[in-house]
């Protein structure tokens, strides 16, 4: 799907579907309807429901160039260090970096690295695979922010690349025991945070969001019964 730049952003929000699902086997069949523009509808069929072990690749969505957005097919899944869970992406919020990303406003300070550019940030997922050092993790349990590697490979770059089928967390615990590196040195996995089983992923995508809500409430001395105003769309205001 290619948006040119008479495609505004808020065209482009419509196109992430908001969440996006990374469950086994993805079969899209959307129409979108947004801010009067005429229906759209597209088809993007995933079929792999194979084991990450035996898979080279794994499906994501990708900006291939300003304002260009497509599902893409050839990201390298990422392998696994000694400290490091592959966890099965299951749903990524999509937040304003995503889309200064697509509109080619995000610079090489706040971390872009160029295009094609893997998106997402806001992701959550189960924790399928562990690398041989993990002792503080178990399989099945989620998390949020799984991450992918800064060389991601293939040619593609990251932010943080959560739009992708497969994504890692690490043992962090066990990193800092063994001296790898100290509590505040773990290397690119810094937001990542374990959820309860009870919260569905679609829910869990948006801890992240909510975490920095209540990190500015705290930073701004907001207390019990204090009147605040949030001003614009959805709980963190704009």
């Amino acid at each position: 799907v290619f948006l040119d730049d008479k495609v505004n952003q808020s065209f482009c929000i419509a196109f992430a579907l908001m969440f996006w699902n990374c469950c086994n086997v993805l079969n899209f069949k959307h129409t979108i309807s947004f801010a009067g523009y005429d229906t759209f509808a597209f088809n993007s069929i995933i079929i792999e429901d194979i084991h990450p072990a035996i898979m080279e690749y794994m499906k994501g969505i990708a900006v291939t160039g300003k304002n260009t957005v497509t599902v893409v097919e050839d990201i390298p899944v990422p392998e696994l260090g000694p400290y490091d869970c592959l966890c099965r992406v299951h749903a990524c919020g999509f937040c304003s970096t995503d889309f200064g990303i697509i509109a080619g406003k995000t610079t090489a300070a706040q971390g872009f690295r160029g295009y094609p550019a893997v998106l997402g940030h806001e992701g959550a997922g189960e924790v399928i695979a562990l690398g041989e050092k993990v002792r503080h993790i178990r399989l099945g349990e989620r998390f949020i922010h799984p991450n992918l590697r800064p060389a991601v490979g293939n040619g593609y770059t990251k932010i943080y690349g959560g739009m992708a089928q497969f994504g890692l967390v690490c043992d962090q615990q066990a990193m800092v025991e063994d001296g790898v590196c100290g509590e505040t040195e773990v290397p690119f996995f810094k937001k990542q945070g374990r959820f309860s089983q009870k919260i569905s992923f679609t829910d869990g995508a948006m801890l992240l969001s909510l975490c920095e809500c209540l990190s500015a409430a705290r930073n701004f001395g907001v207390k019990s019964g204090d009147s605040v105003l949030s001003f614009g769309a959805g709980p963190m205001g704009t």
